[in-house]
């Protein structure tokens, strides 16, 4: 068979053979990664000429394309067997560092304060609990309190690990064993939380789990524990004997979480409405950013908000940036030269990206070709190959800024190294201008060698432009690290692939998925594309709205390529995935925001959609990964990168008051140089256009025939609140109703009219949204560069006025 050419899963940049072995009914198709053969290696330390760069220049030695991709539903791109070789080194990592870290995306159920019988409700416990059992199928445990007053309070966990599967299940305990927690979710800050408990308290942890310290911490400060917690979170505290109990959300509603009393006057709480819909007759959201404790005396059941951040309730940030003809935006990024704006706001997201990288299990990254997921490529990357050079003994910076070249390489003791990197540096064509070395108090390194150096123009012959040599230059001083420093200097990680795995859907041809070729090239990452039709889209229509919970037309419409995508990720091994979620809502990205009136309205947009982010983009994001147990994170939601975007002037936001007149202007600006200009620059196409045209159109051609105008006509009959006003409205209802039949279920789906995703209230902004208000981003006509009047959204107009 004709070879095939891939980087090597373990090593990331060098080219070696791939040979498909075909099974007779063509259905399937095995790929086997090696790493390099001791020879070739040898071959290649002996010149770093020989090594190929991992982020998108020529090969030194094969096929130009360092990606791997499959086409087709039927097709694994990469290797199952290499990512499992993956997890098997990374077991190799002590116990106790990687529990030091534990986090877990499951889910939680709880019923408390009941009077039924105590089998009874272990029965019904069970039974709920096994309805989300698709969030964490690697664990699941259950545990009943006993109350002075007769009643009974249930906790319950299915788990999904993804850092130190072997240990941390739940329930959690505190010291007493009375006080039971069941979260989900990752606790950041948790190593400063135990700070705060006692010696004898952290002593008497049963594990390192980032969420232990809640039970425990729940008994010193009460009501206060939600507000001090950084991370994303969904949990329910519960004490024996007392029977008190505290519920908690995080900020922006990332994770899922709804309530309701049931018929014994009992409170339920679960990740899903699935797992409780049917036994609350008021069943509701539990809002984000809220908590509900029984030791607060207020009527009935409510949450009360603890994130009140000044952003939220007060008025607009304000810059001092002034009227003129010069673009507010472009004077207000004069000031990054003293330390404002841009700067604060790359390394505040950067460090979001940085926090969400804990894992013991195989991950990557949903790379659209977007701006947003694409900017999460490019930091989870980089944060990624910094983080294993440090547990290699060894750290290494490549930068390029006002046309300097700065190296910078902390190292251990090891002998010849800097003399070595000096060699590669002026063997791949580099002039060094300085070099300098400072001394470092740090038990992990006790030099940092920096170089500034400048691109001679190719004298080694290597044909390559500026920046490919650049990033050339980076791999080989990656590889002379990792072979330098000696072996018993470095964990088991430090032998893990530099590369990260990113991954792509579409329909074939997809805008999206050309563009993500294009940045997977460039930063290196080890690729997976898959594709699907149609039809295929069509059939998991009724699947897709069973886990996600929603009828809402644009999230359905995006959530289906998710939820093929998640399928084939997680039949690769990967058990978590970063994602770029919140930008669009953080910066104004949707294509509608051109035709906000001033910056207040701009900004308060920004909030609404925020506000709401937890029933479209979050929930999307959630529960299609969790339909089959993957795990999604999102730095954009971070809740201290919110503070520094959100405290931005939305003047500076606006596309018309920068001189590129486009969205999402700060971000880009930001991370200039980390991506190609076509990508960081590409104007916004929303997931949903982005997989495909035609896969919107198909599903309102399919709809359109399966509906018929007589339904339409008596749909508000049919649907009494908020009735369908398009046939492909009208079959998402229908098939939602048929799984979630009670009013509550309902009253848990957004509503109202929306273009490209606005709010309802943005429907004022431009009289042509009035008639053309479908959520495409093509739908705004004169902003979109494949602008489309939808002629179902204009009938849908005419319908209402009649």
């Amino acid at each position: 068979l004709k070879p095939f050419w891939l980087k090597a899963f373990l090593f990331g940049a060098p080219v070696v053979d791939l040979w498909p072995i075909r099974c007779s009914s063509m259905a399937a198709f095995a790929a086997v990664e090696v790493p390099v053969s001791s020879t070739l290696r040898g071959t290649l330390q002996a010149s770093p000429l020989a090594l190929p760069p991992p982020l998108g220049g020529p090969s030194a030695v094969g096929e130009p394309s360092n990606t791997s991709v499959s086409k087709g539903l039927h097709v694994l791109a990469g290797s199952a067997a290499a990512i499992g070789a993956l997890a098997a080194s990374k077991k190799r990592v002590t116990k106790r560092a990687a529990a030091s870290r534990t986090a877990r995306r499951c889910g939680v159920l709880a019923i408390l304060r009941t009077r039924m019988p105590e089998e009874e409700l272990r029965e019904l416990g069970l039974k709920l609990s096994k309805r989300l059992r698709h969030r964490g199928p690697d664990w699941n445990g259950l545990h009943i309190q006993r109350h002075e007053d007769g009643t009974l309070s249930l906790l319950a966990h299915e788990r999904l690990a993804i850092v130190d599967p072997a240990s941390g299940k739940q329930p959690l305990f505190d010291t007493t064993g009375k006080v039971c927690s069941t979260v989900n979710g990752e606790i950041y800050n948790h190593m400063q939380l135990r700070e705060e408990l006692s010696p004898d308290i952290v002593a008497a942890f049963r594990t390192q789990s980032d969420c232990e310290p809640l039970a425990h911490l729940y008994k010193q400060v009460g009501d206060g524990l939600a507000e001090r917690l950084d991370g994303i979170f969904s949990f329910v505290i519960s004490e024996e004997g007392s029977g008190d109990y505290y519920v908690a959300r995080d900020p922006i509603g990332v994770t899922p979480l709804y309530y309701g009393t049931g018929r014994g006057g009992e409170l339920f709480v679960a990740s899903e409405l699935k797992a409780i819909h049917d036994y609350c007759p008021n069943l509701q959201i539990f809002p984000p950013g809220h908590h509900l404790s029984s030791k607060v005396g207020t009527e009935g059941i409510q949450p009360v908000r603890y994130f009140n951040p000044a952003w939220w309730d007060g008025p607009r940030p304000r810059s001092d940036a002034a009227q003129g003809q010069t673009p507010i935006a472009n004077q207000w990024a004069k000031k990054v030269e003293q330390g404002h704006g841009l700067n604060a706001l790359r390394e505040a997201f950067e460090k979001a990206v940085e926090k969400r990288l804990m894992a013991d299990v195989p991950y990557g990254v949903l790379l659209s070709g977007g701006l947003d997921s694409s900017l999460v490529s490019a930091v989870a990357i980089r944060k990624h190959r910094e983080r294993l050079q440090k547990r290699s003994g060894a750290s290494l910076s490549v930068t390029k800024s006002n046309g300097l070249i700065s190296v910078s390489v902390e190292v251990a003791d090891v002998p010849g190294l800097i003399s070595r990197v000096s060699d590669v540096i002026t063997t791949l064509g580099f002039n060094i201008l300085t070099a300098a070395c400072q001394s470092i108090e740090d038990e992990d390194a006790c030099a940092k060698q920096l170089f500034e150096i400048s691109w001679m123009g190719g004298k080694a012959g290597l044909g390559m432009s500026e920046v490919d040599a650049v990033r050339h230059l980076e791999w080989c001083l990656r590889e002379e690290l990792r072979r330098l420093v000696p072996e018993d200097q470095r964990s088991a990680s430090a032998v893990m692939t530099d590369n990260l795995h990113s991954f792509s859907v579409g329909l074939d041809g997809a805008p999206d998925l050309q563009a993500a070729r294009k940045v997977a090239k460039y930063l290196g990452t080890i690729h997976h594309e898959f594709t699907f039709t149609v039809q295929e889209g069509i059939d998991a229509v009724r699947d897709v709205i069973y886990h996600l919970e929603t009828h809402d037309v644009t999230t359905i419409r995006a959530s289906v390529p998710m939820y093929f995508l998640t399928r084939k990720i997680k039949a690769l091994g990967v058990k978590m995935v970063l994602s770029g979620e919140g930008a669009d809502e953080i910066f104004g990205g949707y294509l509608y925001f051109h035709k906000a009136p001033d910056a207040d309205e701009f900004h308060e947009e920004l909030k609404r959609k925020l506000a709401a982010l937890h029933t479209y983009d979050c929930l999307r994001a959630n529960k299609a990964t969790h339909a089959f147990g993957l795990e999604a994170r999102v730095p954009f939601l971070d809740k201290a990168f919110l503070e520094v975007a959100m405290n931005i002037d939305p003047r500076i936001k606006m596309p018309r008051e920068n001189d590129r007149n486009i969205e999402k202007w700060p971000i880009r600006q930001a991370f200039e140089g980390y991506l190609p200009d076509e990508i960081l620059w590409r104007q916004k196409e929303q997931f949903s256009d982005g997989v495909g045209y035609s896969w919107i159109d198909g599903l309102k051609e399919f709809t359109d025939e399966r509906i018929t105008d007589e339904q339409m006509a008596n749909a508000a009959h049919r649907f009494t609140v908020d009735p369908p006003l398009t046939k492909e409205a009208y079959y998402y209802r229908e098939i939602f109703e048929e799984h979630f039949p009670t009013p509550s279920a309902k009253a848990t789906v957004p509503g109202g009219p929306s273009i490209a995703c606005s709010t309802a209230a943005a429907i004022a902004w431009d009289e042509s949204f009035k008639n053309n208000a479908d959520q495409s981003g093509r739908s705004v006509l004169g902003i979109h560069n494949d602008g489309k009047q939808f002629e179902d959204a204009k009938m849908a107009v005419v319908a209402k006025k009649a």
